[in-house]
């Protein structure tokens, strides 16, 4: 994971988006509702209708990277470290 990912830029999505999409839709949702390349290693963030969710996708190469963070969980973790 991570291993050949350059990630150039990040791209916070604004608004809600249904994170039930996998991989494929948020491909497509980058490309339609963005005009984006999902494959230019661009780290992009999506966030769902509760705020403490949010989706990562990016381009690692070989594949994608597709990973689902809960901020509660990230700030227990952080706050322990």
């Amino acid at each position: 994971m991570f291993k050949d990912a350059r990630v150039e830029r990040i791209v916070i999505a604004t608004g809600r988006t249904d994170l039930r999409r996998g991989i494929d839709g948020l491909a497509t949702l980058v490309r339609l509702n963005y005009g984006m390349n999902p494959l230019d290693g661009t780290l992009f963030l999506f966030c769902g209708s509760r705020l403490d969710r949010i989706k990562g996708l990016l381009f690692e190469g070989d594949g994608f990277c597709h990973g689902h963070f809960s901020t509660f969980l990230f700030a227990i973790s952080r706050h322990y470290l």
